[in-house]
């Protein structure tokens, strides 16, 4: 409920932008695991991201991803990239730990609401994993997205 609220008040607001709310997020979930978050967070992108429902959710499919690092990963360190790469917004979320066999794994609530949450702002979500080789979650949304109403 209190990312809903979140992504209603106002972006000029700095304390309100997503690069703030996902690393308080970070520390007190990653931080606390030994897990190092680098963040690539374009300021100039995050402060034109109005849309609430934009915001809301880009912002829960990146807390999906880190509650999956923290609970599943085992990694030592994670990176979260929010950018916008031509006409896209480019979310990306890798982490360096033991990964999955994506042939054998079920689909749980978390992977699936990633999906779907992504579906919801016209984008799509794509998760690669393999043993070993940690996780990568790649979100692409269309740049139109950030201010129009969807």
């Amino acid at each position: 409920m209190s990312d809903i609220i979140w992504s209603l008040k106002p972006v000029e607001e700095g304390k309100y932008s997503i690069i703030n709310r996902v690393k308080n997020y970070s520390q007190e979930l990653l931080a606390v695991q030994g897990i190092n978050a680098i963040f690539d967070i374009d300021e100039e992108l995050d402060n034109r991201i109005e849309n609430p429902q934009v915001r809301k959710n880009i912002l829960l499919v990146t807390k999906e991803a880190m509650n999956n690092i923290a609970k599943y990963s085992k990694a030592n360190t994670a990176s979260i990239s929010l950018r916008q790469v031509n006409q896209s917004v480019n979310l990306i979320i890798t982490d360096d730990g033991i990964g999955f066999d994506q042939t054998v794994a079920t689909a749980g609530n978390g992977l699936h609401n990633m999906l779907q949450r992504s579906k919801q702002i016209k984008g799509a979500c794509n998760i690669i994993s393999s043993v070993g080789k940690g996780t990568t979650v790649k979100c692409i949304y269309p740049i139109a997205i950030i201010s129009h109403t969807i």
